[in-house]
């Protein structure tokens, strides 16, 4: 009792956490590390009483029929020890998990999950054939297809049994990520599948929400006629799973989400729910592209902007125009097509008007910050700001750097 160590039985959940897609076909696996653990686990990440512990989460690779395994090589019996261990090592705060079955069955479909019997699990995929395809076939709506990949659209509740399988990955690989009321029709769901192969690539979760933009009538929740009111679009969860990424499926995906929006009058804005910084990078790349695809960067005078013979009062009323413009034409929320039309300024080659439009704004945004500093700092401050979110949308958009001339803007991170 004296010479127990408690850390020695403690294991990182994530690290002892396997994720594996089976093509049970062509007898092919795919496995890899979740990104992080903690929407299971707690923040500890941590798992007592077991040493070299194995968790398998297996996914067929076409309709993501769920199999579960716990692997150890030593698990702690002794009831005293175990006392002891809750004591030393839990705290309120940061709770450390002692059964990691009972744990992932709260997160996983328990009536359609097989644990530990391969053969059974085998015997199922092979009999459930395409159902997802068929699932969309039959209840969804085909919105865009190419050679390689079609995105449907499907109601939550049509693809209940699906989504119930898949849905722990955004608790694995999206920061901040928790399950959604999936019983609830307002929701929709964006698959993208392989043509090829019938195997879902990713999928985004979605709703739309009454907002009121000054013109259609007040929310009567007795109306189900979605037309009569205008709606913001909101991308909720979106996922492209491990073995897609890189092949430019995420733009597909949301571009496909974007464009079947824009079509849609009632979609009067289009927004996303805490977006990572890599999802924000996809949709200001698609973003920025879609904007030149249509040629509104050919409605800007550029003359007039390196006039300097023209009024600011003019320029700045010119472009709160063209802020208009871009966010009604594009369903862009404020704070999206201000970032935009700033790039598409960058693009235009108009550094100096733009940088006093990114200046005013950071002022603004930081007002109660900045008098904190002497003027000079001030200044100094807002320069470095504007440089570095210069910087970002370099990184971005690549295309934006044309000119030969151009200073590469420091990487440092701004304190604003």
């Amino acid at each position: 009792m004296e010479d127990f160590k408690p850390e020695a039985w403690a294991v990182n959940s994530t690290n002892s956490t396997n994720v594996s897609l089976v093509d049970t076909k062509e007898g092919k696996i795919a496995s890899f590390k979740p990104s992080f653990t903690y929407p299971i686990f707690g923040e500890t990440e941590q798992v007592f009483g077991y040493k070299n512990l194995e968790m398998i989460l297996a996914f067929d690779s076409r309709n993501f029929t769920p199999f579960l395994n716990v692997k150890y090589t030593e698990k702690l019996d002794d009831d005293l020890l175990l006392e002891k261990a809750k004591m030393d090592l839990q705290s309120e705060k940061e709770p450390i998990e002692f059964d990691p079955l009972k744990k992932l069955l709260q997160f996983l479909p328990e009536n359609d999950l097989t644990i530990k019997n391969e053969a059974k699990w085998t015997e199922q995929c092979s009999e459930e054939g395409n159902l997802v395809e068929n699932i969309l076939q039959k209840d969804g709506e085909k919105i865009t297809s190419d050679e390689k990949s079609t995105v449907y659209k499907i109601t939550i509740t049509k693809f209940k049994q699906i989504h119930d399988r898949i849905k722990i990955f955004t608790l694995l690989f999206i920061e901040g990520a928790s399950y959604i009321q999936d019983d609830d029709e307002v929701w929709d769901v964006y698959v993208i599948l392989e043509n090829k192969t019938s195997k879902i690539i990713g999928y985004a979760t979605c709703y739309k929400y009454w907002f009121y933009d000054g013109k259609s009538k007040k929310f009567d929740s007795l109306q189900k006629l979605p037309e009569d009111y205008s709606y913001k679009g909101r991308i909720s969860q979106f996922i492209i799973f491990p073995t897609f990424q890189n092949q430019k499926f995420g733009s597909r995906l949301y571009n496909s989400i974007y464009e079947y929006w824009l079509k849609q009058d009632f979609i009067k804005q289009i927004n996303i729910e805490d977006p990572n910084e890599s999802f924000d990078a996809l949709r200001d790349k698609n973003d920025f592209q879609r904007i030149i695809d249509s040629k509104f960067d050919t409605k800007i005078s550029t003359k007039d902007f390196q006039n300097s013979n023209v009024s600011k009062k003019n320029l700045e009323s010119d472009y709160i125009d063209l802020l208009d413009q871009l966010r009604n034409q594009f369903k862009f929320e404020p704070k999206q097509a201000q970032r935009l039309l700033e790039m598409i300024f960058i693009y235009l080659n108009l550094d100096d008007f733009i940088r006093l439009v990114i200046i005013k704004r950071v002022y603004k945004q930081n007002y109660e910050l900045l008098l904190d500093f002497d003027k000079e700092d001030r200044n100094e401050k807002l320069e470095e700001t504007c440089e570095n979110i210069k910087q970002e949308y370099f990184e971005r958009i690549p295309s934006l750097i044309q000119k030969d001339d151009v200073e590469e803007p420091p990487k440092k991170k701004s304190k604003l």
